[in-house]
């Protein structure tokens, strides 16, 4: 038995990690907010959840790494008796939008995933392209059309682009206090010659 944990070990470490808490929803409703528009539902022995309420969503603020200029969207969506409101926005949808670090919207809204009418459990995903001063993203599992239910499932992010650090130059060694004086640098000497 003791062979197979380290194979489970590296199976894992490689695999990308999932920007959105509890995207799976099988800690009920952890990480999110909103949950008076939503209800906790068990099927098939896993959870996922309902947003019952015309005009209300579950939210949460993704933190974004440093420097990710993409990301990937995988996710879980069905929908029953869905009709879209008075403005086109207005259906099942997950609501994102890009903010920077002082909260300010950046980059405008991205085309986001938008069901209507009844549909069964559909398998979603799109790359983003992450505007260059955003920090986080809002999502909104959301039912913002007049009636009907939209649930959500597996909702995960990836990072897939990420730019490097700017290079810097590495702090100077204790002691050192001008980098380019060569009079106490390291030399080998002998007879015939000199390093």
């Amino acid at each position: 038995m003791r062979p197979i944990l380290p194979a489970l070990i590296l199976l894992t470490v490689g695999l990308p990690q999932n920007l959105v808490t509890n995207g799976d929803f099988e800690k009920g409703l952890a990480g999110w907010g909103g949950a008076d528009n939503a209800r906790l539902v068990e099927e098939g022995g896993r959870k996922h959840v309902m947003v019952v309420k015309p005009g209300g969503s579950l939210t949460q603020r993704v933190t974004l790494p440093s420097n990710t200029y993409r990301i990937h969207l995988t996710l879980r969506m069905r929908v029953s008796n869905i009709t879209v409101g008075d403005q086109s926005w207005k259906d099942a949808r997950l609501a994102m939008d890009f903010r920077a670090a002082a909260g300010k919207q950046v980059g405008g809204w991205p085309n986001v995933f938008n069901l209507q009418g009844t549909r069964p459990w559909t398998n979603l995903e799109r790359s983003y392209s992450v505007p260059p001063d955003a920090v986080a993203l809002n999502l909104g599992a959301a039912n913002f059309g007049p009636t009907g239910t939209v649930e959500f499932d597996d909702i995960r992010i990836e990072a897939t682009g990420v730019r490097p650090s700017s290079p810097s130059d590495a702090a100077l060694p204790a002691g050192v206090t001008d980098p380019w004086n060569t009079a106490g640098a390291w030399r080998e000497t002998s007879r015939t010659s000199e390093r």
